[in-house]
């Protein structure tokens, strides 16, 4: 309403919330389906839909978080964790989707998500990279790394802590945005982590031309850099699994990324940079590389040595030898062969190597 009076709107709607019993046709649509729900459930599960305050969110977390419970669980959830002298119903029934979340390791992947702005898009296979990078994806079995966090994902969304915003032609979620209340959650519970020595920030995007303090910068895991790199010492990140780099402008990678020995994701697609130097190399634990700039890029022959590479994104680059090595590779889109007089005279124009091209698949 507020809005709506600033724009001096000729009308104006007032949006109001739902009923008690449109919450609950939430709750029981996301816990039986289509099923009859027995009576001794419903009962519970009307007074928790009164909790909701008209939320619709609150209402499908909440449904979320019910769903495979028994009759005394949902009753503990009604009595407990939404009684009413616990203030804000809506922050705890948030908070209580994310308690139950059955492993660690899927609530370290939840929390990791508050590092993006609200209302950001996430591509689906982007996050899940950085849960690889961080660690949170330890593969099973036969199940690889991947597999673990498409089920995590399934389960956020299931759960509500994360929606779908692009399915793409096959019925996959392309892409995925958090709720504003569940990044306050997620920011809330990230923020928790101080400790005697002052606060330790794991993840953070730095888009501000001021240097980050050495003693914050030894604890960060994750970093999204949207400034000038040039002054940046990459040495003092001496812990750092995922780095993404936005700065159009830089045609060079600072060699002090060359430090970052426990580097598992890089990103430099948004920069100019125009080739790959050859101490790339010796980024032996680099799991992601996405090296798909706005320039034709010439990648090194020590790219080789990125054994433990499970995503390489690049441009219609000639690979290089030994590529073969990389045993553990699940994305390249794009293969390109080239013709061996055309590799013994690299000074041959960009029309006649274009012609030259004799497989790309």
């Amino acid at each position: 309403m507020e809005v709506a009076s600033t724009m001096q709107s000729l009308h104006t709607h007032e949006l109001k919330g739902l009923s008690h019993e449109d919450c609950w046709s939430i709750i029981q649509e996301k816990t039986f389906g289509k099923e009859d729900i027995p009576l001794e459930f419903e009962a519970i599960g009307r007074k928790i839909a009164t909790r909701c305050q008209g939320l619709p969110l609150a209402a499908s977390v909440v449904g979320g978080a019910l769903c495979n419970k028994s009759q005394e669980e949902w009753l503990s959830i009604e009595e407990k964790w939404l009684s009413h002298d616990e203030g804000d119903h809506v922050t705890n029934i948030l908070k209580l989707s994310f308690d139950n979340l059955s492993l660690p390791s899927l609530k370290k992947c939840f929390v990791c998500c508050s590092i993006f702005p609200k209302g950001r898009r996430i591509k689906s296979q982007d996050l899940i990279e950085y849960w690889m990078a961080e660690g949170f994806l330890e593969a099973n079995g036969s199940n690889e790394m991947e597999c673990l966090g498409d089920k995590f994902m399934k389960v956020l969304l299931h759960n509500s802590l994360l929606q779908v915003a692009e399915i793409d032609d096959y019925g996959n979620v392309e892409s995925c945005v958090m709720h504003d209340l569940v990044h306050d959650l997620a920011c809330s519970i990230s923020g928790s982590t101080d400790t005697e020595g002052g606060r330790r920030v794991r993840y953070m995007i730095h888009d501000e031309e001021s240097c980050i303090p050495k003693e914050v910068a030894k604890y960060l895991r994750t970093l999204l850099f949207e400034e000038q790199i040039y002054r940046i010492k990459f040495a003092d990140f001496e812990h750092l699994h995922a780095l993404v780099l936005a700065y159009e402008w830089c045609t060079k990678l600072p060699n002090s990324i060359r430090k970052l020995i426990h580097l598992r994701k890089l990103d430099i697609s948004s920069m100019h940079i125009k080739y790959l130097p050859g101490w790339i190399g010796d980024l032996h634990q680099l799991q992601t590389l996405n090296a798909c700039t706005r320039r034709f890029l010439e990648l090194p022959s020590t790219l080789k040595y990125l054994i433990n590479l499970r995503h390489l994104y690049i441009n219609k680059s000639p690979l290089p030898a030994g590529i073969g090595n990389l045993t553990s590779l699940q994305t390249l889109k794009y293969f390109i062969c080239w013709r061996q007089e055309w590799m013994q005279n690299r000074r041959a124009p960009e029309v006649e190597w274009s012609q030259r091209n004799t497989g790309n698949f």
